[in-house]
């Protein structure tokens, strides 16, 4: 049976247990692969720190909270462990271990900001799944990161070759934010980004410090079109001319060098002559 390591003044356990109505329950916990198993302990801690009580009393709060896979994991070594540090490290072991690092790894590299998704969601979504994988290169994270914010985000930040721990590129994600919040370009638009690249990017729009450089591109691809259609009208002219320089063939004989009102073969011969040709 595990020991109470905890306080046991019931006094001041009272007085800190009063701390309990402001704390939000954990989820429940079914050891799912699409379940952050570092997320739900971390909500188990903080109520311990809320709410100090002993390593009995939380270890029986935690089992309240496993379901499915992870309460059949926890009634087979329930008896077998003596405190919260042992069950931290058979929990990590069980939902954590390294066979769902391939689970993990898809989880960061298919991680997109959503429309109406702050900086801040994203990137602690990040650290977590790095604090399994326990990856602490900021090269690494930072790439991922990058990855995974709004483009119009991302581009300014890759500007800034001063950021180089996972934390800076945090701050400065969170400052462009709401930046782009404040003047009404959050989810849609590509802060930063030159007219040159918003217009290659579908769906991107030219800021309004800007618009200066954009009307002088416009007004050079105004001119490129107005040449474009002078040598497709040139080319028309031309095929008319060549159409014109051929010889004037005859619809009734088929010879060339007059009209058919001009031909001085009858109508009637060639009219028999035509259907004699069909038989």
């Amino acid at each position: 049976m595990p020991k109470d390591t905890g306080v046991t003044s019931n006094t001041m356990f009272k007085t800190d247990a009063s701390l309990s109505k402001f704390l939000a329950k954990p989820k429940h916990f079914k050891g799912d692969e699409d379940e952050n198993p570092l997320r739900w302990l971390k909500r188990i801690n903080r109520i311990r720190k809320g709410v100090p009580m002993g390593d009995l009393q939380c270890l029986t709060m935690a089992g309240s909270y496993l379901t499915g896979a992870a309460e059949s994991w926890w009634e087979m070594v329930e008896d077998d462990v003596a405190d919260w540090a042992q069950f931290e490290r058979m929990f990590r072991a069980r939902f954590a271990g390294k066979d769902k690092h391939h689970i993990w790894w898809h989880k960061i590299e298919s991680r997109q900001q959503m429309a109406g998704e702050t900086v801040d969601e994203v990137a602690n979504d990040l650290k977590e799944y790095f604090e399994l994988l326990e990856v602490v290169d900021d090269g690494i994270r930072i790439r991922h990161l990058l990855k995974a914010l709004r483009e119009s985000i991302s581009y300014e930040l890759e500007q800034r070759a001063t950021l180089s721990t996972y934390e800076e590129v945090v701050r400065e994600a969170r400052k462009l934010e709401m930046v782009q919040s404040k003047y009404g370009r959050g989810d849609t638009s590509s802060l930063g980004i030159s007219s040159t690249v918003a217009r290659n990017q579908v769906g991107s729009e030219i800021s309004p410090s800007e618009s200066a450089s954009a009307n002088v591109q416009s007004g050079s691809l105004s001119s490129q079109i107005s040449a474009l259609a002078n040598e497709i009208q040139a080319l028309k002219i031309n095929m008319v001319d060549a159409r014109r320089s051929r010889g004037l063939r005859c619809w009734n004989c088929g010879a060339e060098g007059h009209k058919r009102d001009q031909c001085p073969k009858p109508v009637q011969a060639i009219d028999q002559g035509k259907d004699n040709g069909r038989h």
